[in-house]
């Protein structure tokens, strides 16, 4: 179905050990407030160790480094032990403190010194959620960069598939077209990066698939020549995985926002059905399609008969109500097709590769079951019924078909 969650969520639990109150019960609010998630909070290693040994499955585990019972960071080493991914915060820090911490193979580290850090914790946790069965291709022909890149997104929760050279980089990338992330050394055998990014966007525009380029090389104008083949980004060696993580994390957000940005063209933001726009420019293409074919097609307007007075009697509220269980109802009945909200009261169906008989009896059976329902309001029960009205075998684009649907409806 076109309908998407208006709100984010996160399936599994925390795990958040933090001794300061204060700071424990600000996590918990801001965590279940951002994505809904269960909050388990222990302030000593021992509620730790009991924690994990009745087998609850976490996400991730926020470990402040300085417990009652263990001041030094011992909690990392148990709750790594027992295969959680660790976002280690601690209140003060340096440069000898943040190598020990990062020798425990933490996702990361926060300094707790404003609610900043918090927040970028909230988010890390969300990422982590999401990175979930993400592909992420790494190539390069040294096999050392190769692992580090490897280990340190897997550390979160990405899935990693590496490749040596250009080539072999451009076989995954066509066996794996869910790719979401890859990363592109530039001097490589066989096909180097700048190649590899010029056929990687023949295949995939920005949208989709983000490319992050990467060299050594002195020349300047490196980067440049990455971003005119069609890179993304682009990050120098030497390189610490924090930067290489921070860029991958960017350009994902980037791509989610450009999904969001989408389905929020696409989709009727009352009913999470097509909206017009979609209806039209996708559909279109969809109805073209299966004609050239030669598959059956069908096109069915639907009206929700006086829905003015609805309106009158049960408040735009209820006329809302009304129209989200028609969606509801279409979306169940008619997920293997093309349901849309035109507009107002205004629906339509495109029916591809199905018998105009066949069709004609899902629409009849789709009527009598709505005729039968009253719609819960604020106001009462609402009783209404559809007209609908169905074309097939017109002469013409998929616009004809629209008005002779249209016709028979008011018939």
């Amino acid at each position: 179905t076109a309908r998407r969650q208006t709100r984010d969520q996160i399936g599994l639990p925390v795990l958040l050990v933090e001794d300061q109150r204060a700071i424990s019960m600000l996590l918990t609010s801001m965590l279940q407030d951002r994505w809904g998630c269960a909050v388990h909070v222990c302030a000593s290693m021992a509620e730790v160790e009991a924690s994990l040994a009745q087998g609850h499955p976490y996400l991730v585990a926020l470990c402040d480094l300085n417990l009652p019972d263990a001041e030094h960071g011992e909690v990392i080493d148990v709750v790594s032990q027992a295969g959680l991914p660790v976002i280690a915060m601690t209140a003060a820090f340096g440069d000898e403190l943040r190598e020990a911490i990062l020798k425990k193979g933490v996702v990361d580290y926060v300094l707790k010194e404003s609610i900043n850090a918090f927040s970028y914790v909230c988010e890390l946790v969300g990422r982590l959620a999401k990175n979930r069965g993400i592909k992420v291709l790494a190539v390069d022909d040294s096999s050392s960069i190769r692992a580090l890149l490897k280990h340190s997104l897997e550390m979160y929760g990405l899935d990693v598939l590496v490749a040596r050279d250009g080539s072999e980089g451009l076989t995954l990338l066509d066996q794996h077209p869910d790719i979401r992330v890859m990363l592109v050394d530039y001097h490589m055998p066989v096909m180097d990066g700048f190649s590899l990014t010029t056929e990687a966007r023949k295949r995939h525009g920005k949208d989709t698939l983000a490319i992050i380029g990467i060299s050594g090389n002195e020349d300047p104008l490196c980067s440049a020549r990455f971003l005119k083949n069609g890179a993304n980004d682009f990050i120098h060696k030497p390189f610490h995985f924090e930067e290489v993580i921070c860029r991958v994390n960017q350009n994902l957000e980037m791509l989610e926002l450009i999904e969001i940005n989408r389905h929020a063209a696409n989709v009727d933001f009352l009913t999470g059905l097509r909206n017009r726009r979609h209806f039209f420019h996708a559909g279109r293409a969809r109805f073209e399609q299966a004609r050239q074919a030669g598959a059956p097609v069908q096109v069915a307007m639907l009206d929700i008969d006086h829905f003015k007075q609805v309106n009158d009697r049960f408040g735009h509220d209820g006329g809302d109500q009304v129209l989200k269980t028609i969606a509801r109802r279409l979306e169940e009945g008619f997920a293997d097709q093309w349901p849309a909200r035109l507009g107002g009261e205004e629906f339509a169906i495109l029916f591809t590769g199905t018998e105009p008989e066949a069709t004609r009896n899902r629409l009849e059976q789709l009527r009598q079951r709505i005729a039968d329902l009253a719609v819960e309001t604020a106001a009462g029960p609402a009783w209404i019924t559809l007209s609908i009205g169905l074309a097939w075998d017109v002469a013409g684009p998929l616009d004809d078909w629209l008005r002779s649907a249209d016709t028979a409806l008011y018939q």
